[in-house]
């Protein structure tokens, strides 16, 4: 991201916040994070430590109340050094039903990483109520004082990449609308370190295959065709022999005009549980390559999926994990 004019940052700032909703302000103190202090002020935290020569991160999204995955997940993915988890929401409601009331299947979710003392940086997705979602957090942050909740803070100002969370979806406790008014603008005018924005649902895209897709997928060996969007996608995680028809970008509008008007570089989300990969606005992305933009889906955690993203020099890659069920 290109160094904005600080009065330019500034003014947008204040005119995007003049007439939206505004974060409850926190207490200011100095956080010890994987031994790295980090300073909590004005509803913003600030990499106190050294600077790396690169940044690590577990990407995760939509555990839907598995947390056997997530405990395996959260070894693999800390097997590789991260500096923190990036989590794009969704950890309750297993489709199919699960016998775990809705907050014990979030904290049973989350806690795998959160126990791993590295950061956990959350945001809620379209299936947690801001009650159940308010309740959990509050509860595990007596405990784990390495759990974010980006609902609460405005951004995160880390040496070498500064990021901030818009969580909900399409419907549910959360609406992306309001949480993306809710952004300091700030965030975009700090230096000249990459802006990401970790979402639940993504953008809208143009291309097939992008992060944002979803498709009517047919069974190969009996010819029926299904355009129930998680019926599909379990096929296709069942491992039947089926086809991808019909392909359609369903990400957010609005999310697409917020990262063009702000020059956003890179992103996270989830919401499509087999759409795990990367793009641009022009294509999509191989995995290993480093890219000056990113957006990327980890795939879905009860899925088996997840993924690793390293930012390095103003340009970001990442590499798909799956683990054994």
């Amino acid at each position: 991201m290109k160094l904005k004019n600080i009065l330019t940052g500034a003014l947008l700032f204040f005119v995007g916040c003049s007439s939206t909703p505004s974060i409850t302000p926190l207490e200011d103190k100095i956080l010890m994070l994987n031994n790295i202090p980090y300073k909590q002020s004005a509803n913003v935290i600030t990499d106190q430590g050294p600077k790396k020569d690169e940044l690590v991160f577990g990407v995760v999204s939509d555990l839907h109340a598995e947390p056997i995955k997530a405990q395996k997940l959260a070894e693999k993915l800390n097997s590789f050094n991260v500096d923190g988890f990036l989590i794009a929401g969704d950890e309750v409601k297993k489709y199919g039903g699960s016998s775990l009331p809705n907050d014990v299947a979030m904290e049973l979710t989350l806690l795998p990483f959160l126990k791993t003392q590295k950061p956990v940086y959350l945001i809620a997705g379209n299936h947690e109520s801001k009650s159940v979602y308010s309740k959990t957090v509050s509860k595990l942050s007596k405990s784990y004082s390495n759990l974010v909740d980006l609902t609460k803070i405005d951004y995160v100002d880390l040496k070498g990449v500064n990021f901030f969370g818009i969580s909900g979806g399409p419907f549910g406790g959360f609406s992306v609308n309001t949480e993306r008014k809710k952004v300091n603008k700030e965030v975009f005018s700090l230096d000249d370190d990459p802006v990401l924005m970790l979402s639940h649902v993504p953008a809208k895209f143009s291309h097939t295959g992008a992060v944002d897709s979803t498709y009517d997928v047919v069974d190969n060996d009996s010819g029926k065709k299904t355009t129930n969007r998680h019926k599909g996608e379990d096929l296709i995680y069942s491992g039947a022999n089926v086809k991808r028809i019909n392909s359609r970008n369903k990400g957010d509008k609005s999310l697409t005009s917020f990262i063009h008007e702000n020059d956003i570089d890179l992103g996270i989300s989830g919401h499509y549980h087999t759409n795990w990969g990367a793009n641009d606005f022009e294509k999509n992305l191989p995995e290993g390559v480093y890219h000056e933009k990113l957006f990327l889906n980890p795939g879905a955690g009860k899925f088996d999926r997840a993924a690793i993203l390293t930012i390095k020099d103003n340009t970001a890659k990442y590499e798909l994990v799956k683990i054994k069920n």
